[in-house]
């Protein structure tokens, strides 16, 4: 790696996204990304990797529960 920006890369991750949090979910050395997405009602998770991308992770509903719009970890 040489300090550069890659281009850009969009993911169609959730409705809406409003915070987002760094941290460490799946027992790997790679950080996390987790999403609160006030559109779907729903908190999603991208999972880092070895060559610095995001995975898809899951979405996990909200229902019932105030929207979500804030990420903390």
């Amino acid at each position: 790696m040489d300090g550069t920006f890659r281009d850009q890369v969009q993911l169609n991750v959730c409705k809406e996204p409003r915070s987002l949090a760094l941290g460490m979910f799946n027992r790997d050395p790679y950080p996390d990304v987790v999403l609160a997405c006030s559109g779907g009602d729903e908190v999603a998770v991208l999972f880092g990797r070895a060559d610095g991308n995001l995975k898809k992770g899951r979405a996990i509903p909200c229902i019932g529960l105030p929207l979500p719009s804030q990420a903390t970890i």
